[in-house]
C-alpha cells in the first residue's frame, strides 16, 4: 500500500493543489487524508484521474 504522504511529495502534489481542483479548503482536504472526514466516492475518482492516472 501507498504512503498518500509519500506519493504526494514525489509528484510534488500540494494538499492546496487538491483542493484548489475540488474547490474546498486545504483543511477539509487535509481533513480527509487523515481520515476525520471520508472522501465522496465521486471525490476520489477525480483525484485519481486528475493527479494520479498513472500509479
Amino acid at each position: 500500500m501507498l504512503n498518500i504522504d509519500e506519493v504526494l511529495r514525489k509528484k510534488n502534489i500540494s494538499i492546496v493543489d487538491i483542493a484548489d481542483f475540488l474547490g474546498v479548503r486545504s483543511q477539509t482536504v487535509s481533513d480527509k487524508i487523515n481520515g476525520v472526514y471520508d472522501f465522496k466516492f465521486r471525490e476520489a475518482k477525480a483525484i485519481q484521474r486528475e493527479f494520479f492516472s498513472r500509479i
